[in-house]
């Protein structure tokens, strides 16, 4: 009788790397034919709903500007925003450098971010509303993904 192995599967991890890779080729024309209509206000949450907006992130090697469209939460003093997949490289730019933009509703607004991983236990005293933090939490746990709540400056 084989006994058990703690080992990850091979074939699991490489499908895993294959998605991871794959995903942001196919979202990417995708992106870009959403991001000009979006920057404009079509999808645009308006306040204590959800839809659509495009996040700049300044990149955290190259220090290039890179927008991303999200899904977003509007809770009027702050935002909500995440995407359907994880190891998204604009968390790693926001973790990186907090202060961004973010189109909303057809302007383009300055946001300072604080990103929770997936997974991550989001306490109440992290973030300034006991409600913002369930629903951080929540919003991870829909989208299987980190989240950035983005305050407006």
């Amino acid at each position: 009788m084989p006994l058990a192995s703690n080992s990850p599967d091979p074939s699991a991890q490489a499908a895993t790397a294959d998605q991871t890779r794959v995903l942001p080729r196919l979202l990417e024309p995708i992106n870009r034919l959403l991001d000009p209509a979006i920057r404009r206000g079509i999808g645009s949450p308006l306040p204590l709903t959800g839809g659509l907006v495009v996040l700049e992130v300044t990149g955290r090697r190259s220090g290039i500007t890179r927008s991303t469209p999200l899904l977003c939460m509007d809770y009027g003093f702050a935002l909500i925003v995440s995407t359907v997949r994880d190891h998204s490289q604009w968390v790693k730019n926001l973790a990186a450098c907090p202060q961004a933009f973010v189109w909303l509703r057809g302007q383009r607004r300055a946001v300072v971010a604080r990103v929770f991983h997936r997974g991550e236990l989001i306490s109440p005293d992290t973030l300034p509303i006991t409600v913002l933090s369930a629903a951080a939490r929540s919003f991870s746990l829909a989208t299987g993904s980190s989240v950035a709540v983005l305050t407006l400056a």
